[in-house]
């Protein structure tokens, strides 16, 4: 009986064993030959899908800039969408670098293309809190006007989706910003910012500092689009990994304790001999080990001051010893 049980379920686990061997060759055909699934051109395509939310963004807020009359509703519609997919190009990343050793090679790449894009729409909501006045339009409308087409351009260029090894068209993107600053200094020369009111030229300046982070980044993600691998080509450079790690100052770790242990020390000391005004005097320990130096600077007049009032401090309070030992004496 025993004999039986034990042959039974040896059967059960060899049919167990060809059950999962079946299945995972039949997995791997499907996935593998019959219909391959490529992480690189998912990505890429879920990328260029949030780029054109984030244009609808950026887009709106220039027009609503130069244009005042131009009112825009959909801000947290784009935002959700947005998070959606940047959600999506998040999971992409996360399971492309298990499962692909093309993808894992240039996670660099892909983190870089992700912290652009998360940048650019950051600027893009930046716009939203700046508007231009009138006066500074009249002066640089044109070239204003002539950035704008040349932002919605270049993201028509990341956008359009092209073959694998095609080297994105050139845009206009620079040349226009370029226009458009030359124009904001001769503004700032003339002395318009100047006359103008505090918060009309700081308004101006967050629009202008906006704008160029929405050209940098936008020359970032051109850049890392370029960089990320596509199917039958080979592999791109790799860009450095981003260290994101603080180094440690041993110079600030060692003032740290030396004044930690100096207000230790005060502590036990006031326990011991138990001064008038004992409070103050732990800080004044911390104080003077952070701030203080163990040395003189020989030929300079910085710490020769210092120590000259210090001196003559003490000798102040040792004329006043005597005269508080008579009054109470008295």
């Amino acid at each position: 009986m025993a004999s039986r049980i034990q042959h039974k379920h040896g059967r059960s686990a060899s049919s167990r064993t060809e059950e999962i061997l079946v299945g995972s060759m039949s997995s791997l055909l499907v996935m593998s030959i019959l219909w391959p699934r490529y992480a690189r051109e998912e990505f890429l395509e879920a990328g260029r899908a949030a780029l054109k939310t984030v244009s609808q963004l950026v887009s709106a807020h220039v027009q609503a800039s130069i244009d005042p009359a131009t009112v825009h509703s959909e801000t947290k519609e784009i935002h959700y969408a947005f998070d959606q997919q940047l959600s999506v190009l998040r999971n992409l990343q996360r399971a492309g670098a298990r499962e692909s050793t093309f993808f894992s090679a240039r996670l660099s790449n892909y983190n870089a293309f992700l912290v652009s894009l998360t940048n650019l729409f950051r600027a893009g909501l930046d716009l939203s809190r700046y508007r231009v006045e009138q006066r500074f339009l009249d002066h640089m409308r044109h070239e204003a006007e002539s950035l704008q087409a040349a932002i919605s351009d270049e993201f028509d260029i990341l956008t359009t989706s092209h073959p694998p090894g095609e080297k994105l068209r050139s845009g206009r993107l620079n040349e226009a910003f370029a226009a458009l600053q030359e124009k904001v200094n001769e503004t700032r020369d003339e002395g318009v910012l100047m006359a103008a009111p505090l918060q009309t030229a700081i308004a101006f300046a967050g629009y202008f500092g906006a704008i160029r982070s929405v050209c940098d980044e936008l020359n970032n993600i051109r850049s890392a689009m370029e960089g990320l691998p596509r199917l039958g080509q080979p592999l791109p450079q790799a860009k450095p990994h981003w260290d994101f790690l603080p180094t440690i100052d041993w110079f600030w770790v060692k003032v740290g304790i030396k004044g930690g242990l100096a207000a230790v020390v005060a502590v036990l000391l006031l326990n011991w001999i138990n001064p008038p005004g004992p409070a103050v005097i732990p800080p004044m320990a911390w104080m003077l080990t952070i701030f203080g130096r163990s040395f003189l600077r020989l030929g300079e007049t910085g710490d020769l001051r210092a120590f000259q009032n210090a001196s003559l401090k003490a000798l102040a309070v040792v004329g006043c010893v005597p005269l508080v030992i008579l009054t109470c004496h008295f």
